[in-house]
């Protein structure tokens, strides 16, 4: 055994430097070939990354499917008043909770398949008169809508969304169509407009060295985008298809170039964070104009993941998020890593319900929800919503917000869907003026609710 270790020739040392060499070559030349492949392929690192996001926030939450699925029948019927309390200066905001207060509203889904009927109500009424009207009925392959609860039913053509419910695959095509419109949108994106970097950034505490990939929409390459996608859409066959049996019309629907989807020197920014193996680190959207900046954060990590809210001038808070589906323990942060308070969500067959208290140097904040399940059985189920929320002034002792909802939903199968179409009216009869009322009635109600024109201009 001795003579044996003896005949081994040892490495020269130069020979070992010269291994060693080549190894640390081998390394930066792998490491330069990822750089390069994360500055040469940028959307393919953030289809990865958005696709990984959709798994997140499916894997986040509990559906009860027991009666509600896309292909079946069921009936939703949900009503809910709201009243609203702001004591602030800001006009914009003081507006917004003025026209939802005292508000009675009801929204109805049904859809009978067996039958070919599907009914969408959303109606509200402030001080006993209609704020919202708006009934959507399809009927066969015809789609009937109402504005105005004293008017009738208008033909407004035809609608082929009952191929698409009746079909097996519904949610694979869906799915596609998901998939589809996310990588067009991406693909569609200018490759100039994307930015890849490398930087440090804060992960879970500690500064990390990543790649950040990142493009801003402003409203010019937004509708210019999606105008894209729209022809990327009616030229693939399969997504073609799909959309056409949701909207018929959806190959005439290119967004006009003069349209204000963002206002005016507004934009948003989409960022991905990667380590040098592609792994998403951290996700971030950042909404700014003028005068506002709002950033929020997303980190998954293996044990919980956090959301960061920031402003212009830096962090406001942190939620650190830990549990699964039926339990979440979240822990409310400030800039400094100090806890200013807690939320607990907890999600069971019959109670949804989240709890929060928050506490800053100037305002206490309470958030109750509370959902409860009744007369559950395989055909039907009653719900209960209670939702009640407060910002307190700590210094005034004055309530600066408060917002109280409550309502009742009932939950069945196999409803019978009846509305009187005896008396419609076809769309193409109509006058001008009430054609245009009703293609931009949605745009309309928009304005209504959150008045689009700024009040501080």
């Amino acid at each position: 055994m001795k003579n044996s270790n003896k005949n081994k020739k040892k490495i020269p040392i130069k020979q070992k430097l010269l291994i060693l060499v080549f190894f640390v070559l081998g390394i930066l030349f792998i490491s330069m070939g990822i750089i390069l492949n994360i500055k040469s392929n940028p959307k393919t690192i953030m289809k990865k990354s958005i696709s990984e996001l959709y798994l997140h926030i499916n894997n986040a939450y509990k559906y009860k499917q027991e009666i509600i699925s896309i292909n079946s029948n069921f009936m939703i019927d949900s009503s809910f008043d709201i009243s609203s309390i702001y004591n602030q200066d800001d006009e914009y905001s003081k507006y917004f909770y003025d026209a939802i207060n005292n508000t009675k509203n009801r929204i109805v889904y049904g859809q009978d398949l067996s039958n070919k009927k599907l009914l969408y109500k959303i109606h509200s009424n402030k001080n006993n008169n209609s704020f919202i009207y708006k009934n959507l009925f399809i009927n066969n392959s015809t789609k009937y809508i109402k504005l105005d609860n004293k008017n009738q039913y208008i033909n407004t053509g035809t609608n082929n969304i009952f191929e698409l419910y009746n079909d097996s695959n519904i949610n694979e095509k869906l799915n596609y169509l998901l998939e589809f419109f996310t990588n067009s949108f991406i693909d569609n994106i200018n490759d100039k407009d994307i930015l890849v970097e490398s930087t440090k950034t804060i992960i879970d505490n500690n500064q990390e060295l990543v790649y950040k990939i990142s493009f801003s929409i402003n409203n010019d390459n937004l509708i210019r985008i999606l105008n894209s996608v729209h022809n990327d859409i009616v030229n693939d066959e399969e997504a073609n298809s799909i959309i056409s049996n949701i909207d018929n019309n959806y190959k005439d629907k290119e967004i006009p170039v003069d349209e204000h989807l963002l206002r005016e020197n507004t934009s948003i920014g989409i960022i991905v964070y990667t380590d040098i193996l592609y792994r998403t680190k951290k996700y971030e959207i950042v909404y700014q104009n003028d005068l506002y900046e709002k950033r929020i954060a997303y980190t998954p990590l293996e044990d919980y993941s956090i959301i960061t809210i920031s402003n212009g001038e830096g962090i406001e808070k942190i939620y650190k998020i830990t549990g699964n589906k039926d339990k979440y323990e979240i822990d409310i942060l400030n800039s400094k890593n100090k806890l200013i308070g807690n939320m607990t969500i907890e999600n069971s067959e019959d109670r949804f319900t989240i709890i929060s208290t928050s506490e800053t140097d100037d305002n206490k904040i309470m958030l109750n929800i509370d959902r409860i399940l009744s007369n559950i059985d395989k055909n039907s189920y009653n719900a209960n919503l209670e939702i009640h929320y407060t910002n307190t002034n700590k210094i005034t002792k004055k309530k600066e917000l408060t917002i109280d909802i409550k309502g009742y939903t009932k939950v069945k199968r196999n409803a019978i869907i009846e509305e009187s179409i005896d008396n419609s009216i076809i769309y193409d009869t109509l006058s001008l003026e009430d054609k245009e009322n009703i293609d931009n009635y949605n745009k309309l109600l928009l304005g209504k609710i959150i008045k689009m024109e700024d009040t501080n201009e």
